[in-house]
């Protein structure tokens, strides 16, 4: 499978970037009083375009120059979905919408949004270059963390609210022991022996 293109996450990052924007203005123009936290995510989203920006990689030179911006645009659209979230669960609140609603919505949201991002990072986890054996190791820890996120992110999408939170903590839990379990049993098993003498 192959990695998000540059092309593909810069329009969505703008995207992302500018409901952050207008989100965290709007916030602040409503509570005045309390505006530090909209404004450390508006600097939050300045300083990760400034990194963008100035990186030293070139798009248009060689395709591996540009692998440092796609990955700052990927961190620009996971804290945008984060920021965004909160911002907009916030935004849900002082709009006047039902606090309960909104505070469940925003705590199963970002739980989602959590096991999400841990799906989409541990499936780039075999893509690095590797020996056969190491392939074999990074297989294995990739999918056992793509399905402790997809629980974690099910879990609390779907069962009660009180609960969800520790089950989905035990599901990623089991899914990472298991995982280590899998790599440490692979590498004692095919551990290189020393020649034995006569």
């Amino acid at each position: 499978m192959k990695t998000i293109s540059e092309k593909l996450l810069f329009p969505f990052a703008v995207v992302i970037s500018a409901w952050v924007v207008l989100t965290s203005a709007y916030l602040c123009y409503l509570s005045p009083q309390r505006a530090w936290p909209y404004g450390l995510a508006l600097a939050v989203i300045c300083i990760a375009w400034a990194v963008y920006y100035f990186d030293a990689g070139d798009r248009n030179k060689d395709a591996t120059l540009s692998e440092p911006r796609r990955k700052h645009l990927l961190a620009i659209v996971f804290s945008g979905l984060l920021l965004s979230n909160a911002l907009s669960i916030k935004l849900m609140a002082q709009l006047g919408w039902s606090g309960g609603f909104a505070s469940e919505l925003g705590e199963r949201s970002l739980g989602f949004l959590m096991g999400a991002i841990v799906v989409v990072l541990a499936n780039a986890i075999p893509k690095k270059t590797s020996s056969a054996r190491g392939l074999v190791v990074l297989r294995i820890a990739g999918w056992a963390l793509v399905l402790g996120g997809a629980g974690y992110a099910l879990a609390l999408l779907v069962l009660p609210l009180p609960y969800a939170n520790d089950a989905a903590l035990l599901v990623l839990l089991a899914a990472t022991i298991y995982g280590a379990t899998r790599v440490v049993w692979l590498s004692v098993k095919h551990r290189s022996l020393p020649p034995s003498c006569g």
